[in-house]
């Protein structure tokens, strides 16, 4: 977990559990969510970004937590995620 959340860092998926995007997110603390027009950082729930390793290959994911179903989208032991900053 990178990006614009208040404890970046690596979180453990047991085998067999299922972990949504959204339950991750709240382990790393939440978004960041400075005043933007002030020139405070502000996270951008609406371009998250996964990364996942798979067949040789990775496959990205662009995902809107905010107002889509990003927010249940299952992460995978290995996933890559990225929080950005609103721009």
């Amino acid at each position: 977990m990178a990006g614009c959340v208040y404890h970046p860092g690596t979180f453990s998926i047991k085998p067999g559990q299922t972990v949504k995007l959204s339950e991750v997110i709240k382990k790393a603390g939440g978004t960041i969510n400075g005043n933007y027009f002030a020139g405070e950082r502000s996270a951008s729930l609406r371009r998250v970004k996964v990364m996942r390793y798979e067949k040789g290959s990775v496959v990205e994911f662009t995902l809107d937590v905010w107002k889509g179903t990003g927010g249940s989208f299952i992460i995978k032991s290995g996933d890559r995620i990225y929080v950005p900053e609103l721009a």
